[in-house]
C-alpha cells in the first residue's frame, strides 16, 4: 500500500449537511473535486486534480476494502462503505462513501465518489471491523447469489415441458387412470414451489424497486442504495442508485451555485447602494461648485468695472500732470534724485509683479497692482499737498485712484486663496515705496518746484493704465473660463442624473436576477439531500415565506434607492405629481402595503419586523417633508435635506442597511 506520510491520529470532521464529491477516470486519477473535499483534505485543487485518489488514503485502511471496491466498480456495481482518509497534515476524517460508475453511451468513463459525514456509531463499528481485518488482501464478503430472471424463466419452462412430456409418455403406456393421475401430480409437485418462489421473489423485489422510486419521486435523495444482486432487478436498482447519486451531486452543485449567486447579488446590491450615495454626494458637490463659479464670475465682472474706472482716472491724472510740467520744468535738475528713487521703486515693483505672475493666479496680480496703485496715489497726494494750490486737483484724482485701488483689493480678496504670500510681497512693496517717498521728500526739499515728481507720477499713471488694461483682459479670460466651468458642471450634473437612472435600471435587473435565482433555489429545495436536515430559526417564517421576504427586500432596496432622483425632480420643478400626504404615508408604496397586509402575521411580533417598519416610516416622513418644502417654494432647504448632512441620507442609509441585514439573516 502507498505510504502518504506520517499520521497524527487526530480526527477532524466536516459539516453533516455537506458532501465531499470527487470524480476520477477509470484508473483512479482525480478529474474534479468540490470545495468541501478540497478544504478538509488540506491539499490545493492543483495538487488533487491529476493525482491518484490514493493521495488521501490512510494507512489504517485495509487493502482488502479497496480491492472489494474495485471489484464491485469493475462489475458496474456501486460500492458503499466506511473509509478513513488522511489529510495533508496527517490528520484523518471518516466518510460514509458511495462510489458509482460514470457511463456514457453505455461505456464506463470514470467513477464518482460521494461521501457524507457518518455517525459516531458507524465510525466505531468501522474501526472495530477494519481492526479485525488487519491488512488482508481480500475481504470476506457474503454476496447474495441469484439467477438472472431470464434463466429462472427458462428453467421453469423446461420443468413444465418435462412434466407435460412425462404425462404424455405415461398415457401412452396405458397405465391405470389412478396411476396416470398420480404420475401427473408427482411431475407437477416440484414446479409448484418453484412457481411460488419465483412469484413472491420477483414481486418482492419489484415492491422494493417501487418503494425506491417513490422515495425519489418525493425528492428524498438522502437514502443510499448499493444493490449487489446480479439479476435484472438488481441491475435496475444499481442504475437507480447511480442516477440518484448523479442527481444528488447536480442538485447540491445547483444549491451551492444559487446561494453563492445570491450572496454575490447581495454584495452587488450593497455596492450599488454605495455608488448611488456617491452619485448623490457628487451631485451636491457639483451644485456647490456651480454656485461658487457664479459668484466668481460676478467678482470678476466687478474687478473689470473697477479696472475701467481706474484707467479713466489715470487718463485724467495724466492730463493734469502734463499741465503741471510746463510750470515746474525749472526744478527738473534738483529732482533727479527723486526720479532715481522712483525708478528703483518701479524696478522693485516690476520684480514683485514677476513673482506674483509666477504663482499663476490672476487674483494675486490684481492685488499687487491695486497695492502699487494705492501707494502711487498716496505719493501723488503727498506731492500734490506739497505743490500747494497747483496740485490740489491732482490730489482729488489721486484720492479717487486710491479708492478705486481699495475697491479692487476688496474684490480680489474674495477670490484669492493666497492672501499670505500677497501680503508678504505687498509689505516688500510698502518698504520700497517708503524708501521712495523718503527719497522724493529729500529731493523736494532741495528743489523749489516738483516737476520730477510729477514726471514720476505721470510714468506711474501710464503704468497704472497698462495694468488696468491687463486686468481687464485677464478678467475677460477669467469670465470665459468661468463660463466653461459652469457648462462643464452642467454636463457633469446631467451625467450624474444619467448614471443614477442607469443605476436604477441596474437595480431592477439585479432584482430580476435575484428573483430568478431564488426561484431556482426554491425549485431544488424540494429535494432532501441529507438524512436529518437542520431547521433554522427564522422568526416564524417558513422556507417559502423567507423566499418571499427576500424577494420583497430586493424590490424595496431598488425602489427606495431611486427616491432621491424623484425628489430632485420635485425640487427642480417645484411640483410633485404624487401628493405629499401619499409620500409621507408608509403604507402607500408596494413594500409598505406588503408589510401591512401580506407579511405573515405570526412574524409581525418579531423585533426585526418592528425595526424595519419604524425605519420605513421615518424614511417616508423625511421624503414627504422634502417634497413639502419643494412645493412650498423652499428649494434650498429641500436640497439641504437631500444632502449628505440632511435627513434623507440618514433615513435612506439606515433603512437600506437594515433591509440588507434582515435579508442576510433570513438567508
Amino acid at each position: 500500500m502507498k505510504n502518504n506520510g506520517p499520521v497524527t491520529q487526530k480526527e477532524v470532521s466536516f459539516p453533516a449537511n455537506t458532501y465531499l464529491v470527487s470524480q476520477t477516470d477509470l484508473k483512479g486519477i482525480i478529474r474534479d473535486a468540490n470545495e468541501t473535499f478540497i478544504a478538509i483534505s488540506g491539499f490545493t485543487r492543483d495538487e488533487l486534480v491529476g493525482s491518484s485518489h490514493n493521495l488521501v488514503r490512510h494507512p489504517d485502511m485495509p487493502a482488502a476494502a479497496f480491492a472489494d471496491m474495485w471489484s464491485s466498480l469493475k462489475s458496474g456495481i456501486p460500492w458503499r462503505g466506511m473509509v478513513k482518509n488522511r489529510c495533508k497534515n496527517g490528520d484523518h476524517y471518516w466518510v460514509d462513501a458511495l462510489v458509482v460508475p460514470i457511463t456514457q453511451n453505455g461505456e464506463a468513463t470514470g467513477f464518482m465518489s460521494v461521501r457524507k459525514c457518518p455517525s459516531r456509531q458507524q465510525i466505531s463499528e468501522a474501526e472495530q471491523h477494519y481492526a479485525s481485518m488487519g491488512q488482508q488482501d481480500k475481504v470476506k464478503t457474503r454476496r447474495r447469489r441469484a439467477l438472472p430472471l431470464s434463466v429462472s424463466f427458462y428453467l421453469l419452462f423446461a420443468l413444465m415441458s418435462l412434466a407435460i412430456i412425462t404425462n404424455v409418455i405415461v398415457m401412452k403406456l396405458g397405465l391405470p387412470a389412478w396411476l396416470d393421475m398420480a404420475t401427473g401430480i408427482l411431475a407437477l409437485l416440484p414446479i409448484i414451489p418453484l412457481i411460488a418462489l419465483a412469484h413472491f421473489g420477483i414481486f418482492k423485489r419489484i415492491r422494493e424497486l417501487r418503494a425506491s422510486i417513490d422515495v425519489l419521486a418525493e425528492g428524498d435523495l438522502s437514502v443510499r442504495r448499493a444493490i449487489r444482486r446480479p439479476d435484472e432487478i438488481g441491475r435496475l436498482m444499481n442504475s437507480l442508485a447511480i442516477m440518484q447519486t448523479r442527481w444528488l451531486v447536480s442538485i447540491d452543485h445547483i444549491r451551492e451555485a444559487t446561494r453563492s449567486s445570491l450572496s454575490s447579488m447581495e454584495l452587488m446590491n450593497s455596492q450599488a447602494h454605495t455608488i448611488n450615495e456617491r452619485i448623490n454626494e457628487q451631485h451636491d458637490r457639483v451644485a456647490a461648485v456651480a454656485a461658487a463659479t457664479e459668484e466668481f464670475c460676478q467678482a470678476v465682472a466687478e474687478v473689470a468695472s473697477c479696472s475701467a474706472d481706474t484707467s479713466r482716472a489715470a487718463d485724467d491724472s495724466g492730463e493734469r500732470v502734463q499741465s503741471g510740467r510746463v510750470v515746474m520744468k525749472e526744478g527738473m535738475a534738483s529732482s533727479q534724485a527723486a526720479v532715481s528713487a522712483v525708478g528703483d521703486s518701479r524696478t522693485r515693483i516690476a520684480a514683485l509683479n514677476e513673482a506674483v505672475t509666477g504663482i499663476g493666479t490672476v487674483s494675486q496680480v490684481i492685488k499687487d497692482i491695486a497695492d502699487q496703485t494705492n501707494l502711487l496715489a498716496l505719493n501723488a497726494a503727498i506731492e500734490a499737498a506739497r505743490a500747494g494750490e497747483t496740485g490740489r486737483g491732482f490730489a482729488v484724482v489721486a484720492d479717487e485712484v486710491r479708492k478705486l485701488a481699495e475697491r479692487t483689493t476688496g474684490s480680489t480678496l474674495e477670490i484669492s486663496k493666497m492672501v499670505t504670500d500677497i501680503q508678504r510681497l505687498t509689505q516688500a512693496v510698502d518698504d520700497v515705496m517708503d524708501q521712495t517717498a523718503s527719497t522724493v521728500i529729500s529731493g523736494t526739499e532741495k528743489m523749489q518746484q516738483s516737476i520730477e515728481h510729477l514726471e514720476s507720477v505721470n510714468a506711474a499713471t501710464d503704468h497704472t493704465k497698462d495694468l488696468a488694461r491687463h486686468i481687464a483682459e485677464a478678467s475677460e479670460q477669467q469670465a470665459i473660463a468661468g463660463q466653461d466651468v459652469a457648462r462643464n458642471m452642467e454636463q457633469i450634473s446631467a451625467l450624474s442624473e444619467t448614471n443614477q437612472r442607469g443605476l436604477g435600471d441596474f437595480w431592477e435587473a439585479l432584482n430580476t436576477m435575484s428573483s430568478a435565482t431564488q426561484n431556482i433555489d426554491g425549485a431544488v429545495s424540494v429535494f432532501h439531500l441529507f438524512d436529518d436536515p437542520k431547521q433554522t430559526e427564522d422568526g416564524g417564517l417558513g422556507l417559502a415565506s423567507r423566499m418571499g421576504v427576500g424577494e420583497q427586500i430586493d424590490k424595496a432596496i431598488a425602489a427606495h434607492g431611486s427616491w432621491k432622483a424623484r425628489l430632485l425632480k420635485v425640487v427642480e420643478e417645484g411640483y410633485s405629481e404624487t401628493p405629499v400626504a401619499t409620500i409621507k404615508a408608509n403604507d402607500q408604496c408596494a413594500f409598505g402595503r406588503w408589510l401591512k397586509n401580506d407579511f405573515p402575521h405570526a412574524a409581525k411580533q418579531g423585533a426585526d419586523y418592528r425595526r424595519i417598519d419604524e425605519l420605513h416610516r421615518k424614511f417616508h416622513q423625511c421624503a414627504g417633508s422634502i417634497a413639502e418644502l419643494a412645493c412650498a417654494g423652499k428649494p434650498d432647504q429641500a436640497r439641504a435635506e437631500l444632502g449628505s448632512n440632511g435627513c434623507y441620507h440618514r433615513a435612506s442609509t439606515e433603512l437600506v442597511g437594515a433591509l440588507a441585514a434582515w435579508k442576510r439573516q433570513l438567508s
